[in-house]
């Protein structure tokens, strides 16, 4: 249904477009630092670059997860799915995209030199995950919120689900 309004509409077609591929370009940034000339580190990984591929590998798990739970869902498109990681979270797979992308980050910053241009190249990684959650958040997660507000709002155990469950992180700030 997204991707039916994608195409249907212009503006939100070019705005879908422009954030998908500066989404591309951005997390790219995170391969090209580690990719660069002269600026990585030569021997062992270092203990960030291990703790950032740890994180890595936490969020594709996290991510892969609730993926399947979502599609073994026996309600699946005629309830919300408040089971498994989807009871701690409402948007578990986003909380997984969003932690890949730090994970990365974090590996790639572990793997820079100390120089001169570290900051600014450890600055520029960390726009990957910062940007993965800012996209993710404002072109997918909001619409799905708003189309299951829709679906299922008048109803009272949705309204206890979405006071029960938060919407990213599984706990409530």
């Amino acid at each position: 249904w997204r991707f039916d309004a994608l195409i249907k509409n212009r503006a939100y077609n070019l705005f879908g477009w422009t954030c998908g591929g500066t989404w591309c370009v951005l997390n790219g940034a995170c391969l090209w630092v580690v990719a660069g000339v002269g600026r990585t580190i030569d021997g062992p990984l270092t203990m960030i670059t291990k703790a950032g591929l740890a994180v890595f590998a936490f969020g594709l798990f996290l991510e892969t997860l609730s993926d399947w739970q979502k599609f073994h869902f026996p309600g699946r498109g005629k309830k919300w799915i408040d089971s498994g990681l989807w009871g701690l979270s409402r948007h578990p797979n986003y909380l997984g995209e969003i932690t890949v992308w730090m994970g990365l980050a974090i590996s790639c910053i572990g793997a820079l030199k100390a120089s001169v241009s570290y900051r600014a190249l450890a600055l520029m990684a960390s726009v990957s995950p910062i940007w993965s959650a800012f996209f993710l958040f404002f072109t997918s997660l909001m619409l799905l919120e708003k189309r299951a507000n829709s679906k299922f709002g008048k109803q009272a155990a949705y309204d206890q689900y979405k006071k029960q469950v938060p919407i990213l992180l599984p706990f409530h700030l």
